[in-house]
């Protein structure tokens, strides 16, 4: 997922920020699959956002020398988009998930339930494939691992890993209020 959609979810989730003030926010997010990001790095994906229409410089200034930007419309609907796609689409080999997560509670609780249950049976038809793969066996009674073997065991772990977090965000999103108690599509 790219920085600027890091921007675009502190944008809509907290209103008008800054670049310094993003930073510091990324700094202390605890987003694990990123190293540290650098002040130039954010205000060149604010100046990208800006171009495209979806954040917009604000007149003035919040404090000394600090420009604030805001969300657009469009940069509502966008981000709306990206999150759609990170949260329905298991990925194996880069998951940007974690940041997804962090602000899946902006998406309406039936979406977001949707989008759970789709990366839901994604993971378990990717389960059943890679269980099918190994034989049936689970990766702990595997006898002599080779590296391929070893590979698709780990992405199986991971893969019940996330099977796990996807029932959860589920279960969480069927919970809201605004979904009563049948939730959205299972």
């Amino acid at each position: 997922m790219p920085l600027s959609t890091f921007v675009l979810g502190e944008l809509a989730r907290s209103g008008p920020l800054y670049g310094l003030e993003l930073k510091r926010r990324f700094e202390t997010a605890g987003i694990v699959s990123w190293g540290p990001v650098a002040a130039t790095s954010i205000y060149r994906a604010l100046a990208g956002l800006e171009r495209k229409g979806l954040a917009r410089r604000l007149p003035g200034r919040l404090a000394a020398n600090r420009k604030p930007y805001a969300i657009t419309e469009a940069g509502r609907r966008e981000f709306e988009e990206r999150l759609r796609g990170e949260l329905a689409t298991p990925r194996t080999y880069r998951n940007p998930l974690n940041i997804a997560v962090e602000y899946a509670h902006l998406l309406e609780p039936r979406l977001l339930g949707g989008l759970m249950a789709r990366r839901l049976r994604a993971l378990r038809d990717l389960e059943a494939g890679i269980s099918e793969r190994l034989g049936g066996v689970f990766p702990d009674r595997v006898p002599e691992p080779g590296e391929v073997l070893a590979t698709c065991e780990r992405i199986l772990w991971k893969t019940r890993a996330e099977i796990r977090f996807a029932s959860r965000m589920l279960a969480l999103a069927r919970a809201s209020p605004d979904l009563g108690a049948t939730g959205g599509p299972g």
